[in-house]
């Protein structure tokens, strides 16, 4: 669980990048996302200590807006929803925070 204290700067955007983002930050966004879905498989044997992590940490704000916010990366977006999917199943306090925007 230590590198989830890491991924909120990664999943932070600028005010910028909600019209244009650079092909170099779709990336990086893209692969935070993709470590977020790895870390709240259910395959793996710490997804419920990750899913409250990443509640705790702040990821699961910066998840939200790539997900539901106005970002311009079909992709991107695409791909933060499906993490929040990830995020917030089995999860009644992750799903809470989800329920109460």
């Amino acid at each position: 669980m230590g590198c989830i204290s890491y991924l909120p700067p990664l999943l932070a955007l600028e005010n910028s990048d909600i019209w244009i983002l650079t092909d170099d930050k779709q990336s990086i966004l893209a692969l935070a996302l993709e470590t977020v879905s790895l870390l709240t498989s259910p395959s793996n044997s710490d997804c419920f200590a990750n899913q409250t992590a990443i509640g705790r940490d702040g990821a699961l704000a910066s998840i939200m807006k790539l997900a539901l916010g106005g970002v311009n990366s079909p992709v991107v977006r695409a791909k933060a929803q499906w993490t929040l999917g990830d995020v917030i199943r089995g999860h009644p306090s992750n799903r809470a925070v989800l329920e109460g925007i």
